[in-house]
């Protein structure tokens, strides 16, 4: 039997040797694939089929005598195997699943490289790969090597999706790298002081306040601008793109990384409150328990946007009353409500809060006051005659008095203005004939409601009619 040799090399390490073990020890070192080098917002690790602009597999190089066409050659992983996956192409197209044989005898086509893929953190020189020969007699050779799997536990923030009011200004981004402990498997240590990320704004309108961070304690970040438009929606990616190792066995050691991560969207959404403009559809109303008035509340945010739909909006009365249909939430920045006068006269105080803040504004309720005098103020009227009265109201200046009575007709107009002269009416009696009538009375009565029964009225003394 002819000797044989075969070679595994991973991560271009020196070939082993009695001074410089480097493939056993201290090995490769393997960064698990937690980044997102083809920006789908998927740790790589996760991504099923092939992974655009994957970088971070380690290429393991198998050499092997191509002359040998008989016995099996093997791959496998004697510890550490779940820390790692192997693939046939560094793009993670096609698995190779161990351990992997091939059949010389039977044609099996030998790679000369594949590709390793951390999953999971290990302990140090936690995996270790044995590429195996065994001839059809049962003698075998071997060759090893070792790497550690590294999990870094390099986090982002915010990670998902974020909400920021419009009048902020700014946010805040954060990230924070960590390793574990190789001395305690439960414990994770911050990475050295200086570790830097670079960042990028991936899209939106905001603008970023450095573009690289350094780590103090594990943790760095930076400030991002947000625009002042609600619906802007931004995305920034920081990359980590190398760091210094300070534990055995790579204390020292820098390592060249492609760490990606990604933040979620960050939108800009209206302010709280800051501003309540009332606008009254009139100054005033009259103290008659039927005039309305209504009021348009447009409330803002402190850069001037309507606030968000849906803000809540109460309204605070005085003596008036609040109709049913008052707006109690905002739409477009704006609420409305419709508010019925008292009887009592003076300045009606209406109030709306919105979040913290509260504006008032003050109506004027003008005074009615109307007095009815009638003259004469009673007289006998026979069945089928006509009595003259003169009725006169005393009423706020441009108010108007609109007269009934409840009995008769008033054969002069039906509404007067305050400040007018006294107006004369006739109120005819109106029997049939051959029939007589009991005597009944007329009250002639002012109210400054038409059309409908007013609540307040102003009566003269009777008129009876015979």
């Amino acid at each position: 039997m002819r000797a044989i040799e075969v070679d595994l090399e991973i991560d271009e390490l020196p070939e082993e040797t009695e001074a410089m073990p480097h493939e056993e020890d201290p090995g490769a070192l393997l960064v698990v694939n937690v980044d997102d080098d083809n920006g789908n917002e998927t740790p790589d690790l996760e991504d099923t089929g092939e992974v655009e602009d994957e970088d971070d597999l380690v290429e393991l190089k198998i050499n092997f005598d191509d002359q040998v066409e008989t016995g099996e050659l093997r791959l496998e992983a004697m510890s550490g195997g779940e820390s790692v996956k192997v693939w046939e192409e560094e793009t993670k197209a096609t698995p190779l699943e161990l351990p992997k044989t091939w059949k010389l005898e039977d044609g099996d086509e030998i790679p000369t490289s594949v590709w390793v893929e951390g999953v999971e953190g290990s302990s140090p020189k936690g995996v270790e790969l044995r590429l195996l020969y065994t001839n059809d007699a049962g003698a075998e050779v071997e060759d090893k090597v070792v790497a550690t799997a590294l999990a870094i536990d390099f986090v982002l923030s915010p990670g998902d999706r974020s909400l920021v009011e419009a009048d902020a200004g700014a946010t805040d981004l954060g990230f924070s790298v960590f390793l574990p402990d190789f001395k305690d498997p439960q414990a994770i240590r911050p990475a050295a002081d200086g570790t830097e990320v670079e960042w990028e704004l991936l899209e939106g309108g905001a603008s970023l306040g450095d573009s690289s961070s350094t780590t103090e304690e594990g943790f760095g970040g930076t400030a991002l601008a947000i625009p002042p438009t609600p619906g802007d929606v931004s995305r920034v990616a920081a990359t980590l793109k190398s760091l210094r190792l300070d534990q055995p066995p790579f204390d020292g050691e820098e390592i060249e990384l492609s760490l990606r991560k990604t933040t979620g969207p960050i939108e800009t959404i209206p302010g709280l409150p800051a501003t309540i403009t009332l606008e009254p559809s009139s100054t005033s109303f009259s103290a008659d328990e039927v005039a309305t008035i209504t009021i348009t509340a447009q409330i803002l945010d402190g850069v001037g946007n309507p606030v968000a739909d849906g803000t809540e909006v109460s309204w605070i009365t005085g003596q008036g009353s609040l109709l049913a249909g008052a707006q109690k939430h905002t739409a477009g920045g704006v609420a409305t409500a419709t508010i019925r006068a008292s009887d009592v006269p003076g300045s009606e105080e209406i109030e709306v809060r919105a979040g913290a803040l509260v504006e008032t504004i003050l109506i004027d309720v003008a005074a009615l006051d109307a007095v009815l005098t009638v003259s004469p103020a009673s007289l006998d009227v026979e069945l089928g005659e006509t009595a003259q009265v003169t009725l006169a109201a005393n009423a706020a200046d441009g108010a108007e008095v609109f007269w009934m009575t409840s009995n008769g007709t008033l054969s002069g107009g039906t509404r007067m203005f305050g400040g007018s002269p006294p107006q004369r009416f006739r109120l005819p009696t109106v029997a049939r004939e051959g029939r007589s009538s009991p005597p009944r009375w007329v009250l002639p009565s002012a109210s400054c409601a038409p059309n409908s029964p007013p609540r307040r009225r102003w009566r003269s003394g009777p008129i009876r009619r015979c």
